[in-house]
């Protein structure tokens, strides 16, 4: 599953090409002790086969903690988890006066994959301007998603993670001040992730990103392309937009085009956010047009104004995202300011 870059909140159309092909093979009930019980889909695959983010279940009680085995080498000296667990070394949170381990919820790591649901009992870390993260594998990269709660909706942001050496990383408040549940996911760029969650009171608002958006329909397999329901984000506006209608035109090389007008399906608990999608009747017709490259078109009509996306498939594709298709939009889209 492909899933928004908001996380857990959308719904999942595109198969991830970050993962392989492989089918999953086991599947693990955890029982979290006299909690609850989260579910676990172990798989013995290539990483590349699950979502970036696969955490779109329902959030439950208790702390999922992964089961025992034994880990391969490739940690810094003298760090790692003990011999005979499963899943990637522990986030370690190093706060003023103790050290915090966080277990991965969800995770890829040495072939095994593990899909759980975010714990509610999150760990507390106070209110640090920053937070020091030990993680021992040091090609990874990690970034944080900030959530809070906006008076009835909920807002996200998103920025990477600031690597400060070999095994540590630095977190910096993102986002409007108070309290937040962080989401770190982290990633190695050979093949493997993470994702742990705590909470934080953040005491001063930090970085605030630029809207985000993309457009997705095309996707190619080696010589094969392939049309999928469309789909059209918005994310990191100013507010969330009463009315909105879009339609978004594709045109070849060859000048042949084709036009889909998506409805809006964002959830309204999204502060910030706009998500719509078409079906896979309405996509079919962009098979039948001429050779690539093409050109995405978006006119977007969002509460009394006018805005006109572009991007050029597969230029603009996100590495390691395909088929999102990034969007430069004239005027730009009204932005989140923290307040």
């Amino acid at each position: 599953t492909r899933v928004h870059p908001d996380r857990r909140h959308r719904p999942a159309t595109f198969a991830d090409p970050d993962r392989g092909s492989a089918s999953r093979s086991i599947a693990l009930i955890v029982v979290v002790a006299g909690l609850a019980i989260a579910t676990f889909a172990l798989t013995h695959q290539s990483d590349r086969d699950r979502a970036r983010d696969p955490a779109s279940a329902a959030r439950v009680t208790g702390s999922p903690t992964p089961p025992d085995s034994v880990l391969p080498g490739s940690v810094l000296p003298g760090a790692g988890p003990p011999a005979g667990r499963i899943g990637p070394p522990p986030v370690q949170l190093e706060l003023a006066d103790t050290t915090v381990e966080l277990s991965a919820w969800t995770f890829c790591f040495d072939g095994v994959c593990a899909d759980g649901i975010e714990p509610v009992d999150l760990e507390q870390v106070g209110s640090p301007e920053s937070i020091v993260v030990r993680f021992p594998l040091p090609r990874w990269s990690f970034e944080a998603t900030f959530e809070s709660d906006q008076g009835g909706c909920t807002r996200s942001v998103t920025v990477p993670v600031t690597r400060t050496g070999p095994d540590t990383l630095r977190v910096d408040s993102a986002g409007a001040a108070g309290p937040q549940i962080v989401t770190l996911f982290g990633r190695d760029p050979e093949g493997g992730d993470l994702v742990v969650s705590f909470a934080w009171d953040a005491p001063v608002a930090g970085d605030l990103p630029a809207p985000e958006s993309y457009v997705a329909a095309l996707s190619d397999a080696g010589d094969e392309r392939h049309a999928y329901p469309l789909e059209l984000s918005l994310s990191g506006l100013a507010a969330t937009p009463k009315e909105v209608v879009a339609s978004v035109t594709v045109t070849a090389a060859d000048g042949s085009t084709t036009t889909i007008e998506p409805e809006r399906t964002d959830a309204a608990d999204r502060c910030g956010s706009v998500y719509l999608t078409g079906t896979q009747a309405d996509s079919d017709p962009l098979l039948a047009l001429g050779p690539g490259p093409y050109d995405y078109r978006v006119d977007l009509a969002m509460d009394g104004m006018t805005y006109v996306g572009t991007a050029v498939w597969p230029r603009d594709e996100r590495r390691d995202e395909a088929p999102l298709t990034d969007l430069s939009w004239s005027p730009a889209l009204p932005a989140y300011q923290g307040h």
